[in-house]
C-alpha cells in the first residue's frame, strides 16, 4: 500500500470507530445522531475511494463496481455536514432548516439520477498514478456548486455561533471544530479542481482526517457533544512509545546502511546517539500527552480528593477556608481568589478570606442582581457572559456592575439547599490562560462540599451556643425552684405545727366548726407540702444530688408496714382497703431504704388518688433472679394503652381534666421513675381501662 491508500484507510477506520463511539454514548441526542450520519457517509466515501485505489490495473469492471459506494457517501456529504452543523450549533432558524431539508432532497436527486444515467456524476474511471481514479461526468460541476454552497455556508454558521457564545468552554469547543472544518474544506478543494481537469493530487481525505482528529480532541478536552471521556495515560504512552521505538529502530538501520559503518566502535557510537535522541523525543511525547490528556484531569481529580477530604475533616472555617483557597490558587493560578461569605445579619456578602491581589473590602448586598442571578441559576458565571448572552436581559447592567464591584473574572456559587451561603470570586488567570471545563467542574465540586461543611459548622456553633444558653437557663430555673421550695417549706412547717397545736387545744378549747376549718387547712397544707417536695425532688434529680445512695440493710416487711400505716387514715376516709402481699419471706437486702419508701409512697399515693370508694389496693414484693420485684396494684380507673408509654413523663396526666378532678402536678410518677433508674432498676405499668392498674419496679439486691 502506498501513502495515499494508507491515509484513505485511516479515514475509513477513524470515521467508523468515532461514529460508533459517539452514538454509543448517547443515541437519543440529536447532535450525536447527526454526527453519526455524517461520519457514516464519510466512511462510505472513504471505503469507495480506498476500494477503487486497490483494484489492480486491467480490472476496470471491478473498479466500476466501487463507484456506487463512493457516490453514496459523496452525494450525501454536503447535506449531512450541514445537518451536523445545525445540530451542534442548536440553530433553530427556519430558513436554515429548510435549506437542510432541500439539501437532502438534492442529494437523493443526484444519487437516483446518477444510477439511472440521467445526470451522471462519473462518466468513467482511469488508471493513473498507480491506481484507478474517477473521471467527472456531466453533472459534476452542478454537484461541485452544491458542495461549494453548503460547505462554506455551514462553516460560516459555525463561526457565527462561536462568536455568539461567551463561555470559554464553548468557545474552545467551536474553535477546534471550526479550525478542523476550515482545513478540511481547503483540502476538499483539491478534489473538486482535480475533477474539473486541473492536475493536482486529491487531498480531501487528508483534510477529513484532520477534521476527525480535531473533533476527537474537542471531545476529549472540552466535552464536545456532552461526551466526557478519560483517556488513560498508560494506553497513550504505550502506543506513542511503540511508535517512537519503531522510528528509532528504523533510524538505526537507516543510518547504518546510509553511512556504511563497518567498525564496532562506530556502531556503538551510533546506538548511543540514537538512544540519547530517543529519550529526548520520548520525554517530549510524554509531556505532550500529560498536557493534553492527563495533567488537567487527573491532577485536578487527585487535588479534588485531597481538598474534599480536608473539607470533611475541617471544623474551623478560619483554618479550613484559607487552606482550600491556597490549594485552588496553586492549581488554577488566578491573580486572586476570595471566599465571600454571608454576613451574620444576612444583609450582604463580604470577602472574609482573600489570597492574591483582590479587593479585601469588596462587598455585595444580598439584593444585588449578581447575587440574585447566582441564586436563580445556581451555576458559575464569567464576566463576559452578561455582555452578549440574551439570558441576562433585565439583569445585564446590574450583573456587570456586580462583577466590577468585586473585580471578578469568574464567580462560583456556594449553595446549600436553596440559600447562597457564599461566593468563590476568582480574578483573571496569570498570563493569558483561561479557565477550562475541568477547572470549572473542579471549582463547582469544591464549592458544593465547602458550602455543606460551612453550613454544618454554623449549625453546630448555633446549636452549641443555644445548648449553653439552655443549660444556663435550666440551671437558673433549678436554683429558682430550690430557693422558692425552701422558702415555701419553712412557713408551711410553721403553719402545720400551729394547726396541730390548735387541734390539741393547747391555746384553749375550740368549737366543732373551728375543728372542721382547721382540718381543711391541715389537708391543704399537706397537699402543698407534697407539691413542694415533688418540686424539690425534680430539682435534685436535674442537679444530680438525688443519685447519692445511702446503702444499708433494708427489711421489706417493715417498710411495707410503715407505708401502709402512713396511708391508712387517708384510705379509710375514702373507703379504700389497702392489703400487703408477701407470698414468701424476703431476706433483708442492701439498698437505700429511704428511696424505696419514697418510690412506694409515690405509687401508693397515685393508687389512692385514682381508686374510687370500695376499691382495693395491694402492695407487695417477690424475689426475681438477682432483683426484688415490688408492685402496687389497684382497682381504679385504669390507663389507656396509648397513654401508658407517656405515664412517666413530667407533668403528664391521662386527660386534661385529671389535674382539676384528682389534683396533683403530674410529677409523682416521674420522680418515682427517676429514683428507680438511679438505683439501677426498671419500672413499668400494666393496666386496663376501668379495670385498674399495676405499677411494677425492680431493685437490685446488691
Amino acid at each position: 500500500m502506498n501513502l495515499y491508500q494508507i491515509s484513505l484507510a485511516l479515514v475509513v477506520l477513524f470515521n467508523f470507530f468515532l461514529a460508533i463511539f459517539v452514538l454509543s454514548r448517547n443515541v437519543k441526542a440529536r447532535v450525536n445522531r447527526a454526527f453519526c450520519l455524517y461520519s457514516s457517509f464519510l466512511t462510505a466515501w472513504g471505503t469507495g475511494m480506498l476500494a477503487l485505489s486497490l483494484v489492480p490495473e486491467g480490472q476496470k469492471e471491478i473498479a466500476l463496481w466501487c463507484v456506487p459506494i463512493l457516490h453514496l457517501g459523496l452525494v450525501f456529504l454536503p447535506s449531512s455536514f450541514f445537518h451536523f452543523v445545525l445540530a451542534i450549533t442548536k440553530d433553530e432558524n427556519k430558513f436554515n432548516r429548510r435549506v437542510c431539508r432541500l439539501a437532502y432532497l438534492f442529494s437523493v436527486f443526484f444519487l437516483i439520477s446518477d444510477r439511472l444515467g440521467l445526470f451522471v456524476l462519473t462518466s468513467d474511471v482511469t488508471f493513473v498514478f498507480g491506481s484507478y481514479r474517477i473521471v467527472r461526468g456531466p453533472s459534476a460541476p452542478f454537484f461541485n456548486l452544491f458542495f461549494l454552497f453548503l460547505g462554506p455556508y455551514g462553516t460560516y454558521l459555525l463561526y457565527r455561533a462561536s462568536q455568539a457564545v461567551t463561555s470559554p468552554l464553548e468557545k474552545n469547543r467551536y474553535k477546534y471544530l471550526f479550525s478542523g472544518m476550515v482545513v478540511s474544506l481547503f483540502f476538499a478543494m483539491t478534489n473538486i479542481v482535480r475533477v474539473m481537469g486541473v492536475k493536482v493530487s486529491p487531498l480531501g481525505h487528508i483534510g477529513i482526517l484532520f477534521l476527525n482528529f480535531m473533533t476527537a480532541l474537542a471531545i476529549v478536552r472540552y466535552r464536545l457533544m456532552d461526551i466526557n471521556i478519560i483517556i488513560r495515560p498508560g494506553l497513550v504512552y504505550t502506543t506513542l512509545t511503540a511508535f517512537v521505538t519503531t522510528l528509532w529502530l528504523s533510524g538505526g538501520f537507516f543510518f547504518e546502511t546510509l553511512l556504511d559503518f563497518q567498525t564496532l566502535f562506530a556502531r556503538i557510537m551510533t546506538i548511543i546517539i540514537i538512544v540519547f535522541l530517543f529519550n529526548i523525543i520520548r520525554e517530549r511525547i510524554q509531556l505532550m500527552v500529560d498536557k493534553i490528556f492527563y495533567r488537567e484531569k487527573y491532577e485536578l481529580f487527585h487535588l479534588q480528593e485531597k481538598v474534599t477530604s480536608e473539607i470533611a475533616a475541617g471544623y474551623d472555617p478560619d483554618i479550613l477556608v484559607p487552606s482550600v483557597l491556597k490549594e485552588i490558587e496553586a492549581a488554577l493560578h488566578p491573580r486572586f481568589i476570595s471566599a465571600m461569605l454571608l454576613s451574620s445579619d444576612r444583609r450582604c456578602y463580604f470577602a472574609r478570606y482573600l489570597i492574591g491581589e483582590g479587593e479585601k473590602q469588596a462587598i455585595l448586598p444580598a439584593d444585588d442582581p449578581l447575587v440574585k442571578w447566582l441564586v436563580r441559576e445556581k451555576r458559575e458565571i464569567f464576566s463576559e457572559e452578561p455582555e452578549e448572552n440574551p439570558e441576562f436581559n433585565g439583569f445585564r447592567k446590574g450583573v456587570k456592575e456586580g462583577f466590577e464591584k468585586i473585580m471578578a473574572k469568574l464567580v462560583v456559587p456556594l449553595i446549600y439547599g436553596y440559600e447562597l451561603t457564599g461566593i468563590f470570586n476568582l480574578g483573571k488567570k496569570k498570563g493569558e490562560g483561561y479557565y477550562t471545563y475541568n477547572e470549572i467542574a473542579f471549582l463547582n465540586t469544591i464549592a458544593k462540599e465547602l458550602a455543606l461543611t460551612l453550613e454544618n459548622t454554623r449549625l453546630y456553633a448555633d446549636l452549641k451556643e443555644r445548648t449553653a444558653e439552655l443549660e444556663k437557663a435550666n440551671a437558673a430555673k433549678s436554683d429558682f425552684l430550690n430557693v422558692v421550695s425552701h422558702e415555701l417549706k419553712t412557713p408551711l412547717t410553721v403553719i402545720l405545727s400551729q394547726v396541730g397545736l390548735f387541734k390539741q387545744e393547747v391555746f384553749g378549747k375550740i368549737s366543732e366548726k373551728q375543728t372542721e376549718s382547721l382540718k381543711k387547712i391541715e389537708d391543704k397544707g399537706f397537699k402543698l407540702r407534697s407539691l413542694v417536695a415533688d418540686i424539690l425532688n425534680m430539682s435534685r434529680l436535674e442537679s444530680g444530688k438525688v443519685y447519692d445512695l445511702k446503702i444499708k440493710e433494708v427489711r421489706i416487711e417493715r417498710i411495707f408496714e410503715e407505708i401502709v400505716e402512713s396511708f391508712k387514715l387517708l384510705a379509710d376516709n375514702r373507703g379504700i382497703k389497702i392489703e400487703i402481699d408477701l407470698s414468701s419471706e424476703i431476706p433483708p437486702i442492701l439498698s437505700d431504704p429511704g428511696k424505696i419508701k419514697n418510690i412506694l409512697s409515690k405509687l401508693l399515693d397515685n393508687a389512692v388518688k385514682f381508686t374510687p370508694s370500695g376499691g382495693i389496693i395491694i402492695i407487695g414484693a417477690k424475689e426475681a433472679d438477682k432483683d426484688v420485684e415490688f408492685f402496687v396494684s389497684d382497682t381504679g380507673i385504669g390507663i389507656r394503652e396509648e397513654d401508658q408509654k407517656r405515664i412517666f413523663e413530667r407533668f403528664f396526666q391521662v386527660d386534661a381534666s385529671s389535674t382539676r378532678k384528682y389534683g396533683g402536678t403530674g410529677l409523682g410518677l416521674t420522680v418515682a421513675s427517676e429514683l428507680v433508674k438511679a438505683m439501677g432498676g426498671k419500672i413499668w405499668v400494666e393496666s386496663r381501662l376501668r379495670e385498674g392498674s399495676k405499677f411494677i419496679f425492680t431493685i437490685p439486691t446488691k
